[in-house]
């Protein structure tokens, strides 16, 4: 296993991931968006804006648009738009055992994406690196986290290198949530055993 930087999760085609989820889990995840959504019409509201004319001022041309996503950041007044750009839904759908621990099966998808949350979407387009922001964070995904007995979880995340020349994916693990972790990973010093068992877990997910 090698230790990785910004592999947060092993991002995957909608058909490939979603298609094959369960309706429940889809439900599941769709709550927080339904947050975000509650969140849309409160910034509307508040910016005074008919919520019945939001698709026709989001048709507008760019300026109108540009100035539409002023308001409702302004109505936004202390909620930091960047960072609803970067939240995801996320959901443990499954538990593998490991030698001596677990690896729960974390699914996740955007929080905010145009088709959901054509609003705040919008907005958060309006930022000047709010295109990037949105396509760092998009697709649906999965990661592992590390657990004794799902209820506590490690201050790690594991995933699967990214680079396509690789013939045989690695594992790859970076510190997650470090502070609100219950207890510490200690990574480098699994032995050959613990190491071999979270590969063989991780690749039957592959």
């Amino acid at each position: 296993m090698e230790e990785g930087t910004g592999l947060l999760r092993l991002e995957a085609k909608s058909e490939n991931i979603k298609d094959g989820w369960p309706r429940e889990l889809d439900e599941r995840l769709q709550r927080p968006i339904n947050a975000i959504r509650l969140l849309e019409t409160s910034l509307v509201r508040m910016a005074g804006i008919n919520p019945d004319r939001i698709e026709f001022l989001l048709a507008e041309d760019e300026n109108k648009r540009l100035k539409l996503a002023d308001i409702l950041r302004e109505a936004a007044g202390d909620i930091p738009i960047e960072s609803l750009a970067t939240l995801r839904a996320v959901v443990v759908v499954d538990r593998y055992p490991i030698v001596r621990r677990y690896l729960d099966v974390v699914c996740s998808r955007p929080a905010i994406t145009h088709s959901h949350t054509p609003v705040m979407s919008f907005t958060v387009l309006a930022l000047p690196n709010g295109d990037s922001l949105l396509r760092e964070n998009g697709g649906w995904g999965y990661h592992f986290h590390y657990s004794d007995d799902g209820k506590r979880r490690a201050d790690i995340l594991l995933t699967f290198s990214r680079d396509t020349k690789v013939k045989e994916k690695p594992v790859m693990w970076e510190p997650h949530a470090v502070k609100k972790a219950d207890f510490e990973a200690r990574v480098p010093a699994w032995g050959r055993g613990k190491r071999e068992s979270v590969h063989i877990t991780c690749l039957r997910d592959l």
